[in-house]
């Protein structure tokens, strides 16, 4: 019998594996991801040590976290990622790379002094057993600093909308007049495990991280995301409204500092 979670994690794989040149070469200069970048780094500020980067993709936030002196181990599950991580920081010798998963981190307790997480919680069957593992890691009073999607967000709360109904009654229609079969090989979809702030904050208190620092980021609005460069242009005219209190909750993605007790 197929695990369930196992059969995700290499669709997650597989769906990554074909974005792998996007990360290398586009990622790390587009406005929302800089936007994220711009709050976390201030969470690190006076802190030092070792950090771990769970989900360091090909390494956009590395050269950020090397600036501030910090040793850093990258973390990837896509293989792809982690060879153009390795080229972007060959001969650096306060680099290293691993291929593993979060739910199953392969290090010892207490070996990491900070943790990095952005962009690999919404992918996991559930939070938990991740969150347990980064406290394990951790040394005591080390920051663990993570950015989720929202539920709660508009361009989550438009997408549940319109699926609901537009998406309906056009699923509806191509039912009705005949649906093309699927493409074989094509990429697999699979919803994301979106986080609800208050919960999440819950959640890491129950795994003894404190949380500290509370930001959220990037006001996408759905549909735009069909079309890239419009949707890059909107989120960044629309970042500041992130950091109105009476608003931020609508951003997509909600970012939080926690510390080990």
């Amino acid at each position: 019998m197929i695990d369930p979670s196992q059969q995700a994690k290499r669709q997650v794989c597989q769906v990554f594996d074909n974005c792998v040149d996007h990360y290398d070469t586009e990622r790390g200069d587009l406005p929302y991801f800089q936007a994220q970048l711009a709050l976390v780094l201030p969470m690190l500020a006076g802190e030092s040590g070792r950090i771990l980067d769970i989900g360091c993709a090909a390494g956009a936030e590395i050269r950020e976290l090397r600036i501030r002196r910090f040793a850093v181990v990258g973390m990837d599950l896509v293989p792809g990622m982690l060879e153009r991580a390795r080229r972007r920081f060959e001969g650096d010798a306060h680099v290293q790379f691993c291929c593993a998963d979060a739910q199953r981190l392969p290090f010892a307790n207490q070996s990491m002094d900070h943790v990095v997480c952005l962009g690999v919680f919404e992918f996991l069957p559930d939070y938990a057993s991740a969150v347990s593992e980064i406290h394990r890691v951790l040394r005591p009073g080390g920051l663990a600093i993570s950015a989720v999607p929202s539920r709660i967000s508009l361009y989550n709360l438009s997408y549940v909308l319109i699926n609901s109904t537009i998406g309906l009654i056009w699923r509806a229609l191509k039912s009705l007049f005949g649906r093309k079969a699927a493409v074989a090989g094509a990429a697999p979809s699979f919803r994301r495990n979106l986080c609800v702030p208050w919960r999440y904050r819950a959640l890491l208190r129950r795994h003894g991280l404190k949380p500290e620092i509370s930001r959220y980021s990037n006001f996408f609005i759905y549909p735009l995301d069909r079309f890239p460069g419009l949707n890059a242009r909107v989120a960044d005219a629309l970042e500041p409204l992130c950091s109105v209190p009476l608003l931020r909750w609508a951003a997509s993605v909600y970012l939080v500092s926690a510390r080990k007790k």
